[in-house]
């Protein structure tokens, strides 16, 4: 089904939206036609206010599903925050958290200086596959070891 136009005496979407789809397919999908080579479709997240403050989170995109008990559980969420919200010099960071043993752990934080791996010192090893080895640069977290060609 596609929808063109929705009248705003029509619909009522300040109590949000809930899109169901009952088998694979996508449940929204954004299209561009414009045929140039610039950006889109383009999807923004935009929190709108007027105190703006440094901490912020700016936007969450969750991936939750049933656990095996039928529990609704967040597997994974990207998390966008203001580090610096001073006008002309602001700064951003966006997390990647996953559940690992059953607790939110933050593995990757892209920060105003510096990319983090493993912020929270969990055992979690980090590796790099080349063309040919699959652990050509492997950080053990267990052992406090960073290996090159070799996970051992």
């Amino acid at each position: 089904m596609s929808i063109t136009k929705i009248s705003p005496s029509v619909v009522d979407f300040d109590d949000g939206i809930t899109i169901t789809v009952d088998d694979n397919s996508a449940a929204l999908t954004l299209k561009s036609t414009d045929s140039d080579a610039s950006i889109g479709p383009i999807l923004d997240l935009s929190r709108d206010n007027s105190s703006a403050a440094d901490g912020d989170v700016t936007g969450t995109i969750r991936f939750v599903s049933d656990d095996d008990a039928n529990n609704q559980t967040t597997y994974v969420q990207l998390v966008s925050k203001i580090v610096d919200a001073s006008n002309s010099t602001e700064d951003g960071s966006f997390h990647i958290e996953s559940v690992v043993a059953g607790s939110t752990q933050q593995r990757g934080d892209v920060l105003a200086g510096e990319t983090v791996f493993n912020e929270g010192s969990q055992d979690l090893d980090f590796r790099v596959e080349s063309d040919s080895n699959t652990h050509r640069l492997f950080v053990d977290a267990g052992n406090d070891k960073v290996l090159v060609g070799s996970s051992a």
